[in-house]
């Protein structure tokens, strides 16, 4: 209750409605003051929109990781993979040039030891080239691009032609059986014929017998003539020409062990003889030389390894060094394509 001017009691307002408000005022406050009702199915959905957009874009980023989880090209600089394959093809190309190099420097070699060096560094650029076409093609893989794997695949074809060319060549190359047979002839072979023809002019000097004197004459020139047939067989690589050889060698042998059965006969015991006993010795010696000439010449080795050098293996590389071309010419345009 409450008393006006005049003393007269009114009854109080409702509470919290001033004595001013309009009726417009009085409806909004009645619904800011009604009990709240419950939203609706809509109204809760609009509600968490929000989180249904990142939800969404969490499945979305999910999807795109488990899609290139196998292709981690696509997370890389393509232009430095590029890279890698021009460095990796510059490296095996060197390589495989160091690996032929060598091998035609184990074929020439003039001693043992310089075959076998050069056999040994000819196959560790072999197998340097190996590891790179390992890492060659695993670049490729990563980022296939048009001829890139055919090409590889037929480098690699003609790459293992040229290895088995290289196991028989380096092989043959370092028994070194030519060389062996030319060192043999033109050292002890030809110091052996020097005695004999100084055992043969000694004797001859001061006699007149015209038969003692052709003997000498005759068996001098088989001897020689044994000598130069070395050469010519050491270097023949064919069979049918090196029976030939052979067969004037042995009727040249016949004609010297002839002449000295000859000389034996006609010169006089007590100041001739000895020099027939240093003759005979000799070519018993020279004999022997010959004997060990003909079996290493007929194993041909040297003569072998560098015929099949100068023509399976000289096909064989201009194949890998084409392939090798047309590779770095892939990887060039592709390189080029990539940075425009």
């Amino acid at each position: 209750m409450q008393n006006n001017s005049n003393d007269k009691v009114t009854p109080l307002k409702a509470r919290g409605i001033k004595a001013d408000v309009t009726p417009e005022d009085s409806e909004l406050m009645e619904a800011a003051t009604a009990p709240s009702r419950p939203k609706t199915g809509l109204a809760s959905a609009l509600g968490l929109r929000p989180l249904w957009a990142g939800l969404g874009l969490t499945a979305v980023l999910l999807l795109i990781l488990i899609y290139y989880r196998n292709t981690p090209l696509e997370f890389q600089n393509v232009p430095h993979v590029l890279a890698q394959k021009l460095e990796a093809l510059s490296a095996l190309r060197i390589n495989f040039l160091k690996s032929i190099e060598a091998e035609k420097l184990a074929v020439m070699a003039e001693t043992d030891e310089a075959s076998l060096a050069f056999a040994d560094e000819s196959r560790r650029a072999a197998e340097a080239v190996e590891v790179d076409l390992k890492e060659l093609s695993r670049l490729v893989g990563l980022h296939p691009a048009a001829d890139e794997s055919k090409l590889l695949h037929e480098f690699e074809a003609a790459w293992e032609q040229v290895r088995k060319i290289d196991r028989v060549v380096l092989d043959l190359a370092v028994q070194n059986t030519n060389l062996k047979a030319f060192r043999l002839s033109f050292g002890k072979g030809r110091e052996a014929v020097e005695r004999f023809e100084n055992a043969l002019n000694a004797m001859t000097r001061e006699v007149t017998d015209a038969r003692l004197i052709r003997a000498a004459a005759d068996a001098l020139s088989a001897e020689l003539k044994i000598l130069s047939l070395h050469a010519p067989h050491i270097v023949t690589p064919d069979d049918e020409e090196m029976n030939r050889i052979e067969q004037v060698i042995h009727a040249k042998e016949e004609v010297v062990q002839r002449s000295l059965t000859t000389l034996a006969r006609l010169v006089a015991p007590a100041d001739m003889q000895p020099y027939v006993n240093a003759a005979v010795a000799a070519d018993r010696e020279f004999r022997a030389v010959t004997a060990s000439v003909l079996k290493w010449s007929r194993e041909n080795t040297n003569v072998t390894s560098l015929n099949i050098s100068l023509d399976r293996k000289q096909k064989a590389t201009a194949l890998c060094e084409a392939l090798l071309k047309q590779l770095h010419e892939a990887f060039s345009r592709q390189a080029f394509k990539a940075t425009r």
